[in-house]
């Protein structure tokens, strides 16, 4: 389950947003259930990021505020996966 993860990581700067959208939407949802599996199957911890804890859920309150207000709320929903999966990178 790591070096699927680590390929991923390593190959995400090579993938262009604007020049394949669908492709990086398609790419950021696989390693978000990725990312997501291995911190449940792992029961990740969060005992050593105690002191981002606040500002974390800040950030994750501020995207979810972001997401409902929107007037895209599609759109918006879309550029969240992508924040979603650098904060299980940052997990990682």
């Amino acid at each position: 389950m790591l070096y699927p993860l680590l390929i991923l990581i390593f190959i995400r700067p090579l993938i262009s947003s604007l020049a394949f959208p669908e492709i990086n939407f398609l790419y950021s949802t696989l390693l978000l259930c990725l990312l997501g599996f291995w911190a449940v199957t792992r029961r990740a911890r969060l005992d050593g990021m105690r002191p981002l804890k606040i500002p974390l859920a800040l950030f994750i309150l501020s995207l979810l505020i972001g997401t409902l207000f929107s007037q895209l709320p599609l759109n918006s929903m879309v550029t969240s996966i992508e924040y979603a999966t650098g904060l299980l990178m940052l997990v990682f």
